[in-house]
C-alpha cells in the first residue's frame, strides 16, 4: 500500500490518470479492524481514479465507506483451461477428492484429512507445493491406514486441470481467499465444488442462487466439511447438477472475452 501511495501521488502529479486493482480479499476484515492498515488503504483509494476490487463483499465495503470510484471485475478463466477441458477424454472416478493450491496449514489441509480419514473408500489427491515436513504431518493424521491419501506434490498446469476433470468433489477448505483460480478451473471442468465462504467464493459458487454449483462452509469447520463431503459423495444428482451449473456460469460470467470488455469499458470511463 505504501508503495501504491507513492506511484499514485506521482501519477497525480504528472495529470495521469491512474486505475488500482486490488487482488486480496481481506477489505472487509480490514475495515472492520480499522487499524494503521485500514488507514493506508483510505488513502490509497482516495488517490486512484479508480478502484477495481475482485468480490461483492469488498465493493459493498467500500460503497457504504462512501467511495464513488470503485468497480467490481472478476479474475477471468485463462483460456488454456477450456483447450484442456475440450480436448480430454478423462472420466471422473468415483469417490475422488481432489484438492489444489499449496499444501500449507492456512489452506485447510489439515481439516480435509480429519474430515476424509473415516470415510470409507475415498481417495484423496492433494495437488500442489508441499514440504517434507507437512507431508509427514498429513500422513500422521490420516490413521493407520494411510492408502487413501495422495499427496502428489507440484504438477503441470495440464496434469492438475486432467485430475480435476477426474474428480467426483473438488474442496478448497481455504481459511482465507480473494478470487481464487482453482475455483474456476475447477468449475470449466465441471466439478462439484466444496469450499470455504472466504472472499468471492460464495459469489463464485452462487451459493444464494437457484443454480448453486457447489457447497460453501464455515473454515476450520471439520464437521461441515465432512458433512458436505458425504452429501456430494452419496447424492450422485446433486453433485452432476452442480458440475454442469458451474461448467455453465464460468462459460458465461468469467470467460477471458467477458472480463476483457468490463475491464476495457473501466479503462475508457477513467479517461473520459
Amino acid at each position: 500500500l505504501i508503495r501504491d501511495i507513492l506511484m499514485l501521488r506521482i501519477t497525480r502529479k504528472n495529470q495521469t490518470k491512474s486505475v488500482l486493482h486490488f487482488r486480496f480479499g481481506r477489505i472487509p476484515e480490514l475495515y472492520k479492524k480499522n487499524n494503521w492498515e485500514k488507514k493506508l488503504l483510505d488513502k490509497t483509494i482516495r488517490l486512484a481514479d479508480a478502484v477495481i476490487v475482485i468480490d461483492q463483499f469488498s465493493f459493498n465495503t467500500l460503497i457504504n465507506q462512501g467511495y464513488k470510484n470503485i468497480k467490481l471485475l472478476p479474475n477471468p478463466l485463462s483460456p488454456e483451461t477450456g483447450k484442456i477441458v475440450k480436448n480430454s477424454s478423462v472420466r471422473r472416478e468415483k469417490n475422488k477428492i481432489v484438492f489444489a493450491g499449496h499444501v500449507v496449514p492456512t489452506k485447510g489441509v489439515f481439516e480435509l484429512v480429519q474430515a476424509c480419514k473415516d470415510i470409507p473408500n475415498i481417495e484423496v489427491y492433494l495437488l500442489g507445493a508441499v514440504t517434507d515436513e507437512m507431508k509427514n504431518k498429513l500422513y500422521e493424521g490420516a490413521g493407520d491406514n494411510k492408502t487413501w491419501l495422495k499427496i502428489s506434490g507440484e504438477q503441470n498446469y495440464e496434469t492438475v486441470i486432467k485430475e480435476m476433470l477426474s474428480a467426483n468433489v473438488f474442496v478448497l477448505p481455504t481459511y482465507t481467499e480473494g478470487f481464487p483460480n482453482v475455483i474456476l478451473e475447477s468449475m470449466a471442468c465441471g466439478c462439484p465444488i466444496i469450499a470455504s465462504a472466504v472472499g468471492a467464493i460464495p459469489e463464485m459458487l452462487n451459493i444464494n442462487g437457484e443454480t448453486s454449483a457447489g457447497i460453501c462452509i464455515e473454515p476450520k469447520n471439520i464437521e461441515q466439511l465432512k458433512s458436505a463431503i458425504m452429501k456430494m459423495l452419496n447424492d450422485d444428482k446433486l453433485a452432476t447438477t452442480f458440475g454442469i451449473n458451474a461448467k455453465k456460469r464460468v462459460n458465461e460470467m468469467y470467460s477471458m472475452p467477458s472480463v476483457w470488455k468490463q475491464m476495457n469499458n473501466i479503462w475508457k470511463s477513467v479517461i473520459e
